[in-house]
């Protein structure tokens, strides 16, 4: 999608050019995803549909932003952690990406948290 790409060249162009972008790291950025995402949950209990798109703009760019600043840090990259909750959503959802059979989204719940319990346990 060429918004994606955008933004991320936006952000990436922030970086370089913003004295105070240049000075973050992904400590002093870590409460800002939080931030907007309750303002995206505020949006949807007002079932403010217009502030709602800007507050989940806003929620996107700060984990771009971050995944952004953890790459200038050498700490990751988009490649690796887009791969990485890929392949995530692959395994937990067999009833879509398996052969597994679900019916109800209760069943589906259910069986996403018994994947991702069994997997943390693996860990």
């Amino acid at each position: 999608m060429k918004e994606i790409d955008e933004l991320i060249d936006v952000i990436n162009e922030t970086l370089r050019k913003c004295p105070w972008l240049k000075e973050q790291t992904i400590y002093s950025l870590k409460g800002e995803p939080l931030n907007e995402a309750r303002e995206v949950k505020e949006a949807i209990e007002n079932n403010d549909m217009d502030n709602f798109e800007e507050e989940i703009g806003d929620l996107i760019y700060d984990a771009l932003l971050i995944l952004a600043v953890a790459e200038k840090q050498g700490i990751t990259n988009y490649h690796n952690v887009l791969k990485r909750v890929i392949e995530k959503i692959k395994r937990r959802k067999p009833w879509v990406f398996g052969d597994e059979k679900v019916s109800t989204a209760e069943e589906a719940a259910r069986r996403w948290y018994e994947i991702k319990k069994e997997e943390k346990n693996h860990k």
